[in-house]
């Protein structure tokens, strides 16, 4: 039972939290709101506040007036008393009777005021009592009023309690079917996104077979071209001997194998394999911040690409303003590097480092040609580069990166004129025996065609059977970058 007078207890503020609490949930639709028919009465009968009990005031001090009392006794004795030399019968004469009886009457009017003192504290003690029996007597009703008003909240509490379960239970019911309708609706939307889905992958299939039969009808034509000027050039060395009059011997001896023979077919091989000239401009383009960090190309020392082929880093740099050349041996695309306007020589990628002077180019870069290369025909490059670059310049070589095993083993071997892979740590020694300095191999296009094993062991294994350190061990070997840069400078 909670008392009135308990300073820890505030009831009106009680009383304040119950009604705001009441108000919010009738806000919110857990109650039904004032003047519906079947609403429950939340006002409970008023409290009535017990006053503070009355102070209890300590009647003040009485003066008993003792010294004084003291001092009238003590004279009144020395009325009484005669000095022993006297005899005894002779004492009561000298004794002074009446001074005796006035001290003595005196000494009575003082404990007579004192007394009346007394009387008026005594009745001001009963008032303060009877004040305090009231206030007693008051206290026991309003506990009684406290508990009688306790229960009736309680009461009322218990049907508000019932009337908000029941609600909670509506509503429960309502937000389930609500979650249902939801549900139904994700799925007609996830499967609305599965078809857009479907229908964006038919358009880029569709989009990529576009670019594919484009591709594939130059590289048909320039195949077909290639096949013509080789088929001229056989006839016309055959006119040629027929003129002349070769024996039959010589008429029968096999025809030497044209430079140009297969310049179409490898078009062709890079149109299947090497991708778009958009995919390929998007990868080479992290080169262009090491060519500009470097400051060494300028108009008079051009970057030069060695075995440039279709020419997309070229286009990319006349883009970006810096000068650049190129040298291929593929005929075809020579010209077609050509037709675009770049600056682009037929021709062997070491005769033609050796033509030119030292220190006359800003940068040397190849893409995907030193696996081309024999042995001593890589270091006779790589010395010739060294010379070849001025100061400063930077020379970039990129190639199929082995430490990808389905690189190594598998798409490496794509292209038959593939020697065999070159780790990052070789190509790195091979820069710094001619001389090159601060050379960095640097890991380049990672697989992004699969998500890699962890799908996979995700959907074949138990949980936490392989640690996370294997897992990625293994998406690096599987899915890690498909190419490396090995890149150099010369100091």
């Amino acid at each position: 039972m909670i008392e009135s007078n308990n300073p820890e207890i505030d009831v009106n503020q009680l009383m304040e939290r119950i009604r705001a609490e009441v108000a919010r949930r009738r806000d919110l639709g857990l109650l039904p709101q004032n003047g519906s028919g079947d609403a429950v009465s939340t006002v409970l009968p008023q409290v009535h506040f017990l006053a503070r009990l009355p102070p209890m005031v300590s009647p003040r001090r009485i003066d008993v007036k003792e010294e004084r009392l003291t001092s009238i006794l003590q004279r009144a004795r020395e009325k009484t008393e005669v000095s022993k030399r006297i005899p005894k019968l002779l004492r009561r004469l000298f004794r002074k009777q009446g001074g005796y009886n006035k001290l003595l009457l005196e000494s009575v009017a003082v404990l007579t005021k004192t007394n009346v003192e007394l009387n008026k504290r005594l009745q001001e003690l009963a008032g303060a009592f009877e004040i305090q029996n009231r206030w007693l007597s008051d206290l026991k009703s309003a506990r009684h009023a406290d508990a009688a008003w306790m229960r009736a909240a309680g009461e009322r509490f218990a049907e508000q309690a019932s009337r908000i379960q029941a609600q909670q239970d509506q509503f429960g019911t309502r937000a389930d079917d609500l979650g249902r309708h939801l549900n139904n609706l994700q799925g007609q939307t996830d499967n609305q996104g599965r078809h857009l889905n479907n229908l964006q992958t038919q358009a880029n299939d569709a989009k990529q077979l576009a670019l594919r039969a484009d591709e594939r009808q130059n590289s048909d034509g320039a195949y077909l071209k290639s096949e013509l000027h080789l088929l001229h050039r056989r006839l016309m060395e055959l006119a040629s001997t027929s003129g002349e009059g070769a024996t039959s011997s010589a008429n029968n001896a096999p025809l030497p194998i044209d430079k140009h023979e297969f310049d179409a077919l490898y078009v062709a091989f890079e149109n299947q394999f090497r991708g778009s000239r958009e995919l390929i401009k998007e990868r080479v383009r992290v080169y262009l911040d090491d060519v500009r960090g470097a400051g060494a190309v300028t108009a008079d020392s051009p970057i030069l690409d060695l075995g440039c082929g279709r020419g997309e880093w070229l286009e990319l740099v006349n883009e970006n303003g810096l000068a650049g050349e190129g040298v291929d041996s593929n005929a075809i695309m020579v010209s077609a590097c050509q037709e675009r306007g770049l600056r682009v020589t037929e021709g062997d990628a070491l005769e033609y480092l050796r033509a030119l002077p030292a220190e006359s180019r800003g940068a040397i870069t190849a893409f995907h040609l030193i696996e081309h290369l024999e042995f001593q025909v890589l270091v006779q490059l790589l010395r010739e580069s060294f010379r070849v670059l001025r100061p400063g310049g930077l020379a970039i070589f990129e190639t199929p990166n082995p430490d990808n095993v389905l690189v190594g083993s598998n798409g490496f071997y794509y292209d038959p004129t593939h020697l065999h892979p070159l780790p990052k740590e070789y190509s790195r020694f091979m820069l710094q025996s001619v001389g090159f300095s601060d050379v960095v191999a640097r890991p380049l296009n990672p697989d992004n065609r699969g998500t890699g094993l962890s799908q996979l062991f995700q959907d074949s294994l138990p949980e936490n059977a392989v640690s996370p350190e294997l897992r990625n061990f293994l998406n690096r070997l599987f899915f890690g970058e498909r190419d490396y840069a090995v890149i150099g400078k010369k100091q």
